[in-house]
């Protein structure tokens, strides 16, 4: 196959194909041979070409890569079919140790009842979920491509075909592939099967007495399903026209058909057949396509799959707040703990709505996404029962944030509550997930809710991304065991969902079978759910035979779980985990947070702000739009790392803690991966991303992507630099404020380190840039990623800017609490001054943009202003609108600093282009060069929550340039969210 796809790129472009070719002798001569100048020739290489050349070259790699996994699952399945031929099994076991049959005869052998074994089986369950994060970056055309590609590879392997047979086979996998470079549906008719007529008289009353009574119930069928196919589209074709009973309609569908709106609307005439069958002794029909169909609507149902609805715990205790505001409450959002506890089992114990049902929620004055909120509740008690599974909390920290989707439920009117599950995801949370479980479960009335049984989620990419993968994984081994003495403790049947990702840093391990038995003993049960992501979906259930042995795995582990015996955890083992995981922690939590060069490397070293802008994970890519390390989900994060093969995550701290405890405890460390299958499931993990990363390539991302002049600030910061240091009186003469660190600048910060009393170097080392920042600004001048409140503000407004473009795009405006008080549609411009990308803008035509204020993802931050009670001053030019505009200060050290730049950013209604005639929310948003526009209903619903709602003082302002006042009201965040 790859000597199809390099004819193919050769006939399109030789030359691409002859560095192709070059690129792979030199990699096989790096890699195979150990030629070291070979790595370096084809940085040169590489170098060389323009970005069309480059484009189609790694369109190449690419696709062979695709090609050789194509080959390799292909092998996989011809090698699981070897098995098990050679097995002579008539069931279709693979005879393997971690398959169900290998399962079974181990536990059979070590003296486990049969009947004990069967009983496990048929109780056990397993729910596999997938997510809805698109790690899968391939397009479902070219998924499809490769699917046919694999079936004919499965043709050529049969051994009695004629020689013109493999001819056209080749001619079809080489037009597939060409295919491929450039850029079979098979219908089983289970009708033919059952045109027999004995029958039982239950089937022939259902059939009416037609004389092929089998085909007569399926004919009733198919009408069925097409009147409800017919309703589905009517559906998506106007779903907001839809009414509720629309949604869940009676059920009479077009030509008086009954709709199939649940799964016994299918299994009952299917049964029926399957026992007329059977009682006229015609088993093979039975047991063949009609089991089948059977276990099909068993295990889909009418809907494929039920959908779990997932929502941010923020989000809800935000529309609670806005009831509660409504009603003359107070506010549900400062209440502690205990008070909302109190009141949500009040609410949940009375049948008296708190809002009447069908209310107008706008009219109520509730925020877009208060509104949303309330929605999706709606939504839920509108739609089938079958068609959702659960309701995950995400950001869980307290007993609250469950009650408090009872309740929204509840308010919702629907009839089968979903299951509440909390999802514990950082370090922290999981620390206290123990105590929040106990308070839930220490309430009667939410045990009776549960009917005794809970499901709680428990996050591995995150947490790893907050701690580190060491610390991570011994806190989720904590936590699941200390639950589930909780559980145990209130007689509550306890099972976890484990949201683990693909890669070894989100949580995955290749080794299913392990990995499940490497769970904490005793919190399985039988009972396992798990997430599936993105690319894994296709790895894993792409073809049916991988699928078949996915599955194979998942029930094996899960069953052979429940019988082998694992070790007790020896206290001197639990001692050095907690030594390891806080030495790792630090270590990490030290670079990844502390370390003030870290994220500007992190952001140029790795191409997480082009994965953030892609299809991949969840949406938005952060959590808060404020920037930062821990706003950032896991997904780009661990795929950054990924894909300059350094994965630091993974192993960050890991090395430190080790080495630590092999001075002080060596046979220790040697007797817990010997003794302890958990450790040494996590030990083989992290040797194997260790052989997996290679520090060569790491090392060439640094060399050719980071361009440092100083070990901490570059480009702007070097100008931000430059006056913070005229600021010092030890600072003599005064530096030129260029941008560019020369040896003036060394001069000038080598007399500033002698005055704060460190080496002086005259390098503008971390150490010296803050003191630099503590000494000579007011608010440490760059976003820090502190939130809102920790700062002392009363809100924070946060405006996404795209470089070299003017886009639309959206603002949001925060609470001290982090709460989304409103999103807004903006345009703004990211033009610099002289076209380019350069550093620093040229301000010599005043057109700068706003990128004028980032560098490498650090921003600017000042201090808001409002000025929405006067007019602009040309009505005519900017719109009939009395409120309309409100401005950023940036006075004190961001004005000092930036002599050049106006005094503040400035959010108006803009210069609409058909201002004279009355606005409509159809009309374009206008261009922008400098300032940044919203519709006017927008500014002015800002205006009202920052006055009403946040009770921030509205400043008058007369646009004189000068001294805008400088308040601690809030805090404006302008992002660079791509170059």
């Amino acid at each position: 196959m790859g000597s199809i796809l390099g004819n193919a790129v050769k006939a399109q472009d030789p030359q691409v194909f002859e560095s192709v070719e070059k690129l792979r002798r030199l990699g096989r001569e790096w890699r195979n041979e150990g030629r070291e100048p070979a790595f370096e020739e084809m940085v040169t290489a590489v170098k060389s070409y323009d970005a069309n050349k480059l484009f189609n070259i790694s369109r190449a790699f690419s696709n062979f890569l695709a090609l050789a996994n194509s080959a390799e699952n292909h092998h996989r399945i011809r090698r699981l079919r070897e098995h098990l031929n050679s097995s002579q099994s008539e069931y279709g076991l693979w005879p393997k140790a971690d398959s169900c049959a290998g399962s079974i005869k181990n536990l059979l052998k070590d003296g486990v009842n049969p009947d004990s074994i069967m009983r496990a089986l048929s109780s056990q369950k397993v729910e596999i979920v997938l997510t809805a994060h698109p790690t899968e970056v391939n397009r479902r055309t070219m998924l499809r491509k490769h699917r046919r590609v694999k079936e004919i590879l499965e043709q050529q392997d049969r051994h009695d075909l004629s020689l013109y047979e493999r001819k056209q086979l080749q001619q079809q996998l080489e037009a597939e592939i060409l295919s491929i470079w450039e850029s079979d549906n098979l219908r089983r008719d289970l009708r033919a099967s059952l045109s027999v007529r004995p029958c039982s008289d239950e089937l022939r009353k259902a059939a009416n007495d037609a004389r092929e009574p089998y085909r007569e119930v399926l004919k009733q069928l198919e009408a069925r399903l097409l009147a409800t196919q017919v309703w589905a589209e009517k559906l998506l074709k106007a779903p907001s026209q839809a009414t509720a009973n629309e949604l869940n309609p009676k059920r009479r569908g077009d030509n008086d058909h009954q709709l199939i709106l649940s799964r016994d609307d299918l299994m009952e005439p299917m049964q029926m057949i399957y026992r007329s069958l059977k009682a006229n002794g015609l088993e093979a029909i039975a047991d063949g396509r009609v089991l089948d169909t059977i276990r099909r609507i068993a295990v889909f149902g009418t809907t494929l799959m039920p959908l779990d609805i997932r929502q941010e715990s923020t989000r809800h205790t935000e529309a609670l707040d806005a009831i509660t505001k409504y009603l003359g409450q107070g506010s549900y959002s400062q209440w502690d703990e205990t008070t909302r506890r109190n009141w949500l089992q009040h609410e949940l114990a009375s049948k008296r709505p708190l809002l009447p049902r069908g209310v107008d929620y706008e009219g109520l004055g509730f925020s877009s996404t208060v509104i949303d909120t309330l929605k999706t509740f709606d939504l839920i008690a509108a739609v089938h029962d079958e068609s959702l599974s659960a309701y995950v909390i995400s950001q869980c920290q307290q007993a609250s944030d469950v009650l408090a989707v009872l309740l929204l439920q509840q308010e919702s009117g629907v009839q089968r509550p979903l299951r509440v599950v909390p999802l514990f995801e950082t370090l922290d949370d999981l620390q206290r997930a123990a105590d929040t479980v106990d308070a839930l479960f220490s309430m009667s009335l939410y045990r009776g809710r549960i009917h005794n049984k809970q499901e709680i989620m428990v996050g591995y990419s995150d947490s790893a991304k907050d701690a580190g993968r060491l610390a991570a994984s011994w806190q989720q081994y904590q936590s699941q065991i200390a639950m589930m003495d909780v559980a145990e403790k209130y007689q509550v049947e306890l099972t976890f969902f484990h949201g683990k990702g693909g890669t070894v840093g989100r949580g995955g391990n290749p080794a299913l079978f392990q990995a499940i038995l490497a769970h904490p003993p005793n919190t399985i049960h039988g009972r396992f759910r798990v997430t599936e992501q993105g690319e894994m979906i296709t790895q894993n259930f792409g073809q049916i035979p991988v699928a078949e042995r996915t599955m194979d795995l998942f029930t094996a582990g899960v069953l052979a779980e429940r019988f082998i015996p694992r070790p007790s955890v020896k206290p001197e083992w639990e001692d050095m985990m907690t030594r390891l995981s806080t030495i790792s922690c630090d270590v990490y939590r030290h670079v990844v947070r502390e370390e003030p060069r870290f994220v500007p490397y992190f952001r140029t070293a790795t191409p997480e702000m082009e994965l953030s802008g892609l299809n991949v994970g969840s949406r938005p890519a952060k959590r808060n739009p404020k920037g930062g390390v821990d706003s950032l989900r896991a997904i780009p994060w661990n795929f950054a790392w990924t894909q300059t093969r350094l994965n630091l995550p993974t192993w960050l701290g890991v090395g430190d803690a080790f080495s630590h405890e092999l001075q002080t405890n060596p046979d220790l460390l040697k007797e817990m991966v010997t003794e302890w299958p958990w450790f040494r499931t996590l030990v083989d993990l992290l040797e194997m991303i260790l052989v997996k990363s290679d520090i060569k390539i790491a090392e060439n991302y640094d060399v050719q992507l980071l361009k440092v002049t100083t070990p901490y600030m570059t480009g702007s910061d070097v100008l931000i630099a430059q006056n913070l240091l005229n600021r010092d009186k030890a600072v003599t003469p005064a530096i030129l404020t260029n941008g560019v660190y020369d040896e003036a600048t060394a001069k000038g910060c080598s007399e500033f380190q002698t005055v704060i009393g460190t080496k002086s170097t005259g390098t503008l080392d971390s150490v010296t840039a803050q003191k630099l920042l503590d000494l000579h600004t007011d608010d440490n001048f760059k976003d820090s990623g502190f939130t809102a409140a920790s700062m002392g503000y009363l809100y924070k407004l946060h405006i996404p800017v795209h470089s070299n473009r003017s886009v639309e795009t959206y603002g949001t405006l925060f609470d001290a609490n982090g709460a989304v008080m409103h999103e807004f549609r903006v345009r703004t411009h990211g033009k610099r001054g002289d076209g380019t990308s350069a550093a620093w803008p040229d301000f010599g035509d005043g057109d700068v943009g706003l990128t004028q204020f980032a560098s490498s993802g650090n921003t600017v931050t000042g201090l808001i202003e409002v000025d929405l009670n006067s007019p602009e001053p040309d009505p005519s030019l900017y719109g009939p609108y009395p409120v309309n505009r409100f401005v950023l200060g940036l006075d004190g050290n961001a004005k000092f600093l930036m002599p050049n730049i106006r005094d503040g950013l400035l959010l108006h209604t803009g210069d609409w282009s058909t201002s004279t005639q009355p606005w409509d929310t159809s009309m374009d948003m206008p261009n922008s060069s400098g300032c940044i526009h919203a519709h006017p209903e927008d500014v002015k619903k800002i205006y009202e929550i920052l006055t009403t709602k946040l009770g921030v003082k509205v400043n008058d302002n007369t646009f004189s340039g000068k001294n805008y006042p400088y308040k601690c009201q809030g805090i404006a965040v302008v992002e660079l969210v791509d170059n």
